[in-house]
């Protein structure tokens, strides 16, 4: 019996990034042009439905230095065929910052314009819903909890 128990906390165990993989990999995103280092950051670091989302941009030379010159940065979020144009506030030399609230849940494309010339780049955003995401991530783990203790339960039962 105790082997059906490790068996089922090691299932557990992997199946926890695939419930909740994209949150694996979220964190400062940077991608590089020709001219530019960009970083793409969010604040919440998961974005959900319904909550303002801090967005930033930092923009470096192609050697990695801060910039010294001010740059008129817009962001365009793109959710199939919606598109949701951003202007950006520079709060300093090469930093740029935005708020959004997004009403719906998906995967959002993000490209960046400097100076009015798109830049070849672009990073993915990933906004939840809570409502059912949050749900299931949630609801699995208690399931595969309550298994658990169904088994270690029968176990102590039978001795």
């Amino acid at each position: 019996m105790k082997n059906r128990i490790i068996l089922f906390t090691i299932i557990i165990l992997l199946l926890i990034p695939f419930v909740n993989g994209h949150a694996l990999e979220r964190g400062p995103e940077e991608k590089s042009t020709e001219l530019y280092i960009v970083d793409f950051i969010t604040e919440p670091i998961f974005p959900v439905t319904g909550k303002e989302v801090h967005l930033e941009i930092n923009v470096k030379d192609k050697n990695n230095n801060p910039l010294n010159i001010y740059l008129d940065v817009d962001l365009e979020l793109h959710k199939g065929k919606q598109t949701i144009n951003l202007n950006a506030k520079e709060s300093g030399f090469g930093h740029y910052d935005m708020s959004y609230k997004f009403s719906e849940a998906g995967e959002y494309e993000v490209h960046l314009s400097v100076n009015g010339e798109e830049l070849p780049l672009e990073f993915d955003l990933i906004v939840d819903s809570f409502g059912f995401k949050g749900l299931m991530q949630v609801s699995v783990l208690l399931i595969f909890a309550l298994i658990l203790i169904f088994l270690a339960y029968k176990d102590c039962k039978k001795k």
